[in-house]
């Protein structure tokens, strides 16, 4: 919804997040299953990319890319 920096900090408000790429794979796991199904990880994927084109596009770099901080809706 908005973005500001605080500090040096950057904070991104966003709607409430269901939970993040990690919890879902741990849910997967727990199912039984190898990891998330890749037609649901593709998805994923590409959401990210165009999560991460906004960013550079707007001359931001994220430094901390990793399944805890992709937050799922």
């Amino acid at each position: 919804y908005d973005y500001w920096v605080d500090g040096s900090t950057l904070v991104i408000e966003t709607e409430l997040a269901d939970g993040s790429l990690q919890e879902r794979l741990q849910e997967c796991v727990d199912q039984g299953l190898p990891g998330i199904p890749s037609k649901e990880l593709i998805g994923y994927h590409a959401d990210i990319a165009d999560a991460l084109d906004w960013l550079h596009e707007s001359g931001i770099i994220h430094r901390d890319i990793k399944p805890a901080n992709i937050l799922l809706k």
